[in-house]
């Protein structure tokens, strides 16, 4: 671990005996910016088609992408994920505590079949908390759905799909937070309407696939369906919770676990919440299989 100590008002700083800037600081510890022209904005603009790619702020960073159900079958859970996912860049228990170079993409879906009016939004990476709350509040949450044995979880992995462009190919993650089973064939005319380019991936699997040639991996964590989500991304893959307010601690589990320090995590997480609580993100977390292959 370096050491770092202020030193005068020129902005100098020592780290390990030797002088350095800030500057030097930030670019050894995240990795150069990234031209980011071309992004999609942090910012859900309920216009389409969606423009830009999902492009991280730096070229090194754990870059974690989540994806949530907002149709009415969820009931109180999106509310709660606006209100409860900015908790992810806490100091003390989220992921700052595991890495110094995370990035975080939000996402909704909903039901394009049921001709709502905003069934895949996409916003582009942050790790500011500020960013993070004005980033979720911007998605529309419609609380619709139809009766049609599906929701949109097929626009919503085509987007990262077709637009992830990862840092220098970095490992990441998605996490997909819903209830309903999805829609296998995604179609042209909606891959037109909202992402405007040539549809490149006909099904959910195909964009699963693409999206894991990117050294992505998916998670589903979600109060139903499971079975469904199983045969799309293997059993260990998905897990089960009772509470939107436990995923932002399982999601940092995630992170804490595949940057293998998941007893640290597990350790931490019993000293700051009931026995309860802590044995079911236990639980949903061993559920998964989750290698360690993040950045150290």
């Amino acid at each position: 671990m370096q050491l770092v100590k202020y030193q005068g008002t020129d902005g100098a700083l020592t780290v390990n005996g030797g002088a350095k800037t800030a500057a030097d600081i930030v670019k050894a510890t995240i990795g150069e910016k990234q031209d980011r022209r071309g992004s999609i904005p942090i910012v859900f603009g309920k216009n389409y088609p969606i423009v830009g790619d999902l492009i991280p702020s730096y070229s090194k960073s754990d870059q974690i992408a989540v994806i949530f159900d907002q149709t009415g079958s969820m009931k109180k859970w999106p509310k709660v994920f606006i209100q409860e996912l900015p908790k992810l860049m806490s100091k003390e228990s989220g992921l700052d505590r595991y890495s110094a170079n995370y990035e975080i993409a939000w996402g909704a879906i909903g039901d394009a079949r049921n001709k709502e009016k905003y069934p895949v939004q996409l916003c582009g990476f942050t790790s500011n908390i500020t960013e993070a709350k004005i980033s979720l509040d911007s998605l529309v949450l419609e609380g619709n759905g139809g009766s049609n044995r599906g929701e949109s979880y097929d626009l919503g992995l085509y987007g990262l799909a077709s637009r992830l462009r990862p840092a220098q190919n970095r490992p990441g993650f998605v996490i997909i937070l819903g209830d309903e089973p999805y829609f296998n064939d995604t179609k042209p005319s909606e891959v037109s309407s909202y992402f405007s380019e040539r549809q490149k991936f006909g099904s959910i699997v195909e964009s699963c696939e693409a999206i894991r040639a990117k050294n992505f991996e998916i998670y589903a964590i979600l109060r139903g369906s499971q079975n469904y989500w199983e045969r799309l991304l293997g059993q260990k893959n998905v897990s089960m919770l009772d509470s939107p307010e436990k995923v932002v601690e399982a999601i940092v589990g995630i992170l804490a676990s595949r940057l293998g320090r998941a007893q640290e995590y597990y350790n931490n997480l019993a000293s700051r919440v009931s026995a309860d609580f802590a044995r079911s993100i236990k639980t949903a977390l061993q559920n998964l299989d989750i290698q360690p292959k993040m950045l150290r």
